[in-house]
């Protein structure tokens, strides 16, 4: 390990937050101050609401600095959106396709800039997917038609997305096929500032026609460059699950996807799995899986370096019980941090993961 590394490592650190993780950048030493939590009421409505993802900004040329917040009010299944500079916070819908809907990421380039996507509920009758676009105050739909969607039913989600800028961006999900009533992963590309959506099929898919999420699905990406992007959810062939993971490809404005199984030995059932990069082209993807010879519950990580992934997952465990992973950070390449549970989700952990070795960093109690 070089100096740099072991100095990374020294005064690199983490931090869990309802199952996300964030890696604090090097030289970001110091003790975490938290402010006062709020709650909001909107619309006369206060309860059951969700904010699940938030993109912070600095002050770019006229926009001030700002943080954008996304999620669900569950009592009335309406978009939910929270603006603020840190000191002052206020809570909105978005209801700009009408119906239930549900926000679940959001990219801001600015805090006047933004963009979030989601999905409608089944009771929708939407079936297309949720995306808008937030424009000096203003949040606008995008429309969005996937190739043979189903539309009579509202079906069509996204769950995460990743942008070089406002006018670069992918976002994944599912949607249901009209032409066999099941479900395929989807890629939501915008190039140049112009739409666009693909079908991502997974190899010896036999996605199920029931609920979202027992079909195929994309759930996370995440981009080692501008013009290599890697998604990551799970298939189905029969009654078997299987982590995928999809490389995408940018040329001539075209992005060009193709799907893999992870390679997990002796898979028995597999779960979804998270990814992320550095900026200088290295990634990790992480998960756990139940194999057919011991040790049965297995987590696991695979490298993403120079072009090509490793050969076989590393894997890595909490004294002998696998470990569920809910999100991963990499600060720099070779080195980063796993946030996730342990003991049916009894204990929460982050383990740090250095060149290829693990490490259980934290683990806490909350019951």
């Amino acid at each position: 390990m070089s100096q740099r590394r072991r100095t990374l490592r020294a005064i690199s650190a983490a931090l869990t937050l309802i199952g996300s993780l964030v890696a604090v950048p090097p030289g970001a030493v110091g003790a975490l101050t938290v402010g006062t939590t709020e709650s909001f009421t909107v619309g006369g409505v206060g309860h059951d609401g969700n904010t699940v993802s938030v993109s912070c900004v600095p002050a770019v040329g006229a926009a001030p600095a700002g943080c954008v917040a996304v999620g669900t009010n569950e009592g009335t299944q309406r978009p939910l959106v929270i603006t603020g500079d840190g000191t002052t916070h206020v809570a909105s819908y978005a209801d700009a396709f009408g119906g239930r809907h549900n926000l679940n990421d959001v990219f801001c380039s600015t805090s006047v800039r933004c963009i979030a996507v989601g999905w409608g509920e089944p009771s929708s009758t939407s079936g297309l997917p949720y995306l808008l676009e937030l424009e000096n105050g203003t949040w606008s739909p995008v429309s969005l038609t996937p190739p043979d969607i189903k539309t009579s039913v509202g079906d069509a989600r996204l769950l995460d997305i990743s942008c070089f800028d406002i006018d670069s961006c992918l976002a994944v999900g599912s949607y249901r096929r009209l032409s066999d009533d099941r479900f395929v992963p989807f890629v939501v590309t915008k190039v140049a500032g112009t739409w666009s959506t693909q079908q991502v099929v997974p190899p010896a898919s036999t996605s199920s026609n029931g609920l979202w999420f027992t079909g195929d699905r994309l759930e996370t990406l995440a981009c080692p460059s501008t013009t290599t992007c890697i998604a990551v959810g799970v298939a189905y062939s029969g009654s078997l699950r299987y982590p995928i993971i999809s490389m995408g490809t940018l040329s001539s404005g075209t992005w060009t996807w193709t799907t893999a199984a992870a390679p997990l030995p002796d898979l028995t059932d597999g779960r979804s799995i998270v990814v992320n990069c550095t900026v200088d082209g290295y990634c990790l993807a992480a998960g756990s899986y139940t194999a057919s010879s011991a040790p049965t519950s297995r987590s696991f990580a695979l490298e993403y370096a120079d072009g090509a992934w490793s050969g076989s997952p590393i894997s890595f465990d909490d004294a002998g019980a696998a470990i569920g992973i809910a999100d991963v950070s990499c600060p720099v390449a070779g080195i980063c941090y796993l946030a996730g549970w342990t003991g049916s989700f009894a204990h929460a952990v982050v383990v740090e993961f250095v060149d290829g070795t693990s490490r259980l960093g934290l683990e806490t109690h909350w019951r």
